[in-house]
């Protein structure tokens, strides 16, 4: 039974990954232009982006500098160099475009489908408080979600994958964990986070890495979680 449907937010509720990939092409325009493609730099960058947000999860670094450390570590993988200025103007850039955000196709219908079944939706995101409810507000997530439903790993003393933070989002919203799905895109932190504190999980696979043996829900676009649910509804009824 599936009491409530908590969201990821970056790259889930929306595309972080193209807005990444905009702050690059103007990287390369107007600041160092690499012989690497957005396809090679991405995964690089996301991988830098883990280890230093662990930084500063544990306090060990600002906000500033685990985000513009991740874009040094990530031009000198490649051979490049940057100053802190530049890595600076990289996150300005980010920031800048995050002006545009839009939900990603197919959430506003997932959303009603959730709630004309009786599920309470939610939203569970990792990163640094100011710079998750910039891109809450940005997105006008209040229009789908209650602020009591909008849970960011910053304003906790834990963050994905941790037990901890899934547990007090179960207590929080008075619904067991094996009565709530959780929707995200990273393999490790919200799925695998998930289903360890007792939570039923589904994958948006978006970089098509499912090998077919996962013992959870995989779907490769949103629409598809909302058919499912359907069918889920139409199963309740038949019972």
């Amino acid at each position: 039974m599936i009491r409530a449907i908590g969201f990821d937010l970056d790259d889930t509720l929306y595309s972080r990954a193209e807005l990444y990939r905009r702050t690059y092409e103007v990287m390369q325009m107007q600041v160092l232009e690499m012989d690497v493609t957005f396809a090679q730099f991405e995964p690089v960058f996301e991988h830098y982006s883990q280890e230093e947000f662990v930084a500063f999860n544990a306090r060990e670094k600002s906000r500033e500098a685990y985000s513009v450390d991740r874009v040094i570590r990530t031009y000198a993988h490649f051979g490049y160099s940057i100053d802190y200025n530049q890595g600076l103007y990289f996150n300005a850039v980010y920031h800048a475009e995050q002006q545009n955000l839009s939900l990603r196709e197919g959430i506003t219908d997932c959303l009603r489908q959730a709630h004309s079944m009786g599920i309470q939706t939610f939203v569970l995101t990792n990163g640094s408080s100011e710079g998750q409810w910039t891109k809450i507000h940005h997105l006008d997530l209040d229009q789908y979600f209650d602020k009591s439903r909008l849970f960011v790993s910053g304003d906790l003393p834990y963050a994905k994958p941790s037990f901890e933070i899934f547990a007090h989002v179960s207590e929080s919203l008075g619904i067991p964990g094996q009565d709530i799905l959780y929707f995200g895109d990273a393999l490790n932190t919200d799925i695998h986070g998930a289903l360890g504190a007792g939570w039923q999980a589904a994958w948006l696979d978006l970089k098509g890495q499912a090998t077919g043996q996962e013992d959870f829900l995989v779907v490769h676009d949103v629409p598809s979680l909302t058919k499912w649910l359907s069918q889920e509804k139409s199963m309740t009824k038949d019972e």
